[in-house]
């Protein structure tokens, strides 16, 4: 699940909700800001590059708390699912059949098969010289567990074009974030409708 939020989005604009118009029957809403953008695609983001399908950038949901994949207290039959830990015990969590879990925050304003979940409250750095090198949840994973050295190395494996010197300090950057606590972070959208 977590892996369809990654790369984060970093395309800028307006995050409210316009109705997607590809043969999807309302209620289904996009942020503004995919209506326009060329990585969307049915409702989902092609932004990696790869052909996978990426949730779109809702924004982060206003929860405080952990975003560490956890166990679901409620796993489906035969999966093994996870989600972030704030989500863990959220009135908002659902689950859908195609989609997972998904968030029910904001159900009436996004409609459809509801929003993705939060898995960061903080951007990770998105910019590398090295082309098409891509920041993972497994890497951020390997950097909260192991530290920032194991997960230059990581880095390199996944993504050999990226030189080392760049993989440690993009590694370094996201240990200060995982260091800096980004459970304080805390949305500024509209309240729940």
């Amino acid at each position: 699940m977590y892996r369809r939020s990654f790369p984060l989005c970093t395309v800028s604009g307006s995050k409210g909700p316009v109705p997607l118009l590809h043969g999807v029957p309302p209620p289904f809403g996009i942020p503004e800001k995919c209506s326009r953008c060329s990585h969307q695609f049915e409702g989902s983001c092609l932004r990696a590059g790869d052909k996978t399908y990426r949730e779109l950038d809702y924004g982060p949901c206003p929860v405080k708390g952990a975003t560490a994949p956890v166990e679901p207290l409620q796993q489906p039959p035969g999966g093994d699912l996870k989600v972030p830990q704030k989500c863990r015990d959220c009135e908002h969590l659902r689950f859908d059949s195609i989609y997972e879990f998904r968030c029910a925050w904001q159900r009436r304003l996004w409609g459809g098969p509801l929003r993705g979940l939060d898995w960061l409250g903080f951007d990770l750095p998105q910019k590398l010289t090295a082309p098409r090198t891509v920041i993972s949840f497994d890497l951020i994973e390997v950097i909260r567990t192991e530290g920032p050295t194991a997960g230059s190395l990581f880095l390199r494996r996944q993504n050999p074009s990226c030189p080392m010197a760049e993989a440690k300090l993009v590694c370094d950057e996201i240990d200060a974030a995982l260091r800096a606590s980004p459970a304080e972070l805390v949305a500024t959208t509209s309240e729940d409708l």
